[in-house]
């Protein structure tokens, strides 16, 4: 709010729709990993400069929000002494180590999927393996568990590379974030 007086900025902060305009602006940027800058709110957003200054200032500068966790005792004591080293508050300490992060997914629901069909097969050839052994020869019944037996090898095999080439996949995107 550097251009704009402090009055008028507060006056132009007041319509709730615009919050929920610049707020969903923001948290669009964040969602697609784009990086958070002022021309990439503007263009979003439309806003006219001193109402686009105030909601910045509100926004990016002004430390609005609060957020609690829970810690142990030796944790936050060990945070305090890191933070008392860089003689900075142990609040400027834990954003700049959170904003510095980078957290990787593991792809579950991939691999969720993927547990799912093992299950599912493992099922069918269970099946398959009891009908055999109560309707079928001894001799049949071999032929048809070492086929059920190859199939399995080779399911197992197809799930292991799809699980790898997945986390091949995942990695590479985290890598070029």
């Amino acid at each position: 709010m550097s251009t704009t007086p402090r009055a008028v900025a507060l006056s132009l902060l007041k319509n709730e729709s615009d919050h929920e305009i610049f707020s969903a602006a923001l948290h669009s940027l964040i969602i697609s990993s784009k990086a958070v800058t002022k021309s990439a709110l503007k263009e979003s957003t439309q806003f006219e400069d001193a109402k686009f200054d105030a909601f910045c200032q509100y926004y990016l500068n002004d430390k609005k929000a609060r957020i609690e966790l829970r810690t142990s005792i030796e944790n936050k004591m060990l945070w305090q002494h890191k933070s008392d080293l860089t003689t900075r508050s142990l609040s400027q300490t834990v954003e700049s180590a959170m904003t510095r992060v980078n957290i990787h997914v593991m792809p579950t629901t991939e691999l969720n999927a993927i547990a799912q069909e093992l299950v599912r097969f493992n099922s069918l050839v269970n099946q398959l393996a009891k009908w055999c052994n109560t309707y079928k020869s001894a001799a049949d019944a071999i032929a048809v568990l070492t086929q059920l037996d190859a199939l399995s090898t080779e399911f197992s095999t197809l799930q292991t590379s799809l699980s790898t080439k997945l986390l091949l996949k995942r990695l590479r995107e985290d890598s070029t974030l």
